[in-house]
């Protein structure tokens, strides 16, 4: 009778001995598995959010671009091969912004942080300087435009008013000094003359220069532009291997 009693009381222990180890068990990993569920959606939100930076970065590259290719489109293009466009070249009107594009330099400061390779640290710190840089060669740009716009108008148009010197769009095989109609290109190299001799010497090289200045200038950061793109859109995907199809390359408005 007291064997039975003692096995009942064994038997009755082992489920509940069970129940309770499981309980403790249960009890220790439910926050254990919260605790890295909670941590691996947190580091999927930094992700998400360092890529979303990064396309703003992109974005804003692009955005740059745009812009001056809009000059090209309105300022340079028509006239790029003109040999009077010296004076042809029309202002740009209002003056062009840039600050509206500037870099928000804290929010890609994740490219510094990422525990890689030292190579492509290096690749990392060196896409975040050039980024900066960009921006940096974006001003100049604009100032070079914004620059020979307001020397164009305010010393040189009044220069050529003067003089009665007359170029219009719309016959631009003439032009026409007080009443004299010259004829181009025949009479180019006489259109040439008259425009420095109404300018005076100093004002028509200063003209001159800042306007192949703008066109070389403007080219030159269009290009450089293109391949920041690319540079932020390779150091990204290299960054974030997984999430290559997350990161958006923004191609421009103007086909070069």
């Amino acid at each position: 009778m007291i064997a039975e009693d003692t096995a009942l009381s064994f038997s009755t222990f082992i489920p509940a001995s069970a129940t309770l180890i499981a309980a403790l068990v249960g009890s220790f990993l439910g926050p254990l598995f919260a605790f890295k569920l909670q941590k691996q959606e947190k580091e999927q939100k930094i992700k998400a959010d360092y890529i979303t930076a990064g396309n703003y970065a992109i974005f804003t590259v692009m955005s740059q671009y745009n812009r001056l290719g809009n000059v090209c489109k309105q300022m340079i293009d028509p006239v790029r091969t003109h040999p009077l466009k010296i004076v042809v070249m029309r202002a740009m009107l209002p003056a062009i912004e840039y600050e509206d594009l500037k870099f928000d330099m804290n929010s890609q400061s994740f490219f510094l942080k990422p525990k890689s390779s030292s190579k492509l640290q290096i690749t990392l710190r060196q896409t975040l300087t050039e980024l900066f840089l960009e921006y940096t060669k974006f001003q100049i740009a604009i100032r070079a435009i914004n620059n020979r716009t307001e020397f164009l108008l305010k010393e040189a148009q009044p220069l050529l008013d003067k003089a009665k010197m007359r170029y219009y769009q719309d016959t631009p095989d003439q032009m026409q000094v007080g009443e004299e109609i010259l004829s181009l290109p025949q009479d180019m190299g006489k259109a040439l003359g008259y425009i420095e001799k109404a300018l005076g010497h100093l004002v028509y090289q200063r003209l001159a220069q800042s306007t192949d200045d703008v066109i070389k200038i403007v080219d030159d950061t269009k290009n450089s532009l293109l391949s920041m793109r690319d540079k932020l859109v390779d150091a990204l995907k290299q960054l974030f291997p997984e999430n290559t199809r997350d990161i958006l390359r923004f191609e421009p408005k103007q086909k070069t």
